[in-house]
């Protein structure tokens, strides 16, 4: 991951509502991360429960949709609420997911579903978002 020394990077909750967390010092880079495509969420915590893959070697999963059988073993908080998105990461994502118990997220999410309601109505979204990931 590398953000070089620009303005736009960080998160601003009226101009920036996907930058990431003003932690950083510019610029910053990392060694190279795990990312993670799937369809559904809940379809790689299922790869979690067969053991085919480990919660710690992943550290960015992109997929279109949460799905709802993920919830007894991880929690998604939004970061498309309020200044939620000040504690991410990396840039875009929109959830941080939190293993059952654990007050430390496990790694950032990119639920695209959700980013495109988010970009075509943020107020709906934002309620939307305290509904289905607060229950």
């Amino acid at each position: 991951m590398e953000y070089p020394n620009a303005d736009g990077i960080f998160f601003d909750a009226s101009s920036n509502r996907l930058g990431v967390t003003r932690a950083y010092s510019l610029p910053y880079s990392t060694e190279p991360k795990v990312l993670e495509y799937k369809y559904t969420f809940e379809s790689l915590v299922s790869d979690f429960d067969k053991e085919e893959k480990f919660a710690k070697q992943v550290n960015f999963v992109v997929c279109w949709t949460a799905g709802s059988h993920y919830k007894e073993k991880f929690y998604l908080q939004s970061l498309l609420v309020g200044d939620e998105g000040s504690s991410r990461e990396i840039f875009g994502a929109t959830h941080q997911a939190f293993a059952a118990g654990s007050s430390q997220p496990a790694f950032e999410v990119l639920v695209v579903e959700d980013l495109l309601r988010w970009l075509q109505d943020p107020v709906a979204e934002e309620a939307r978002q305290k509904h289905v990931y607060r229950e």
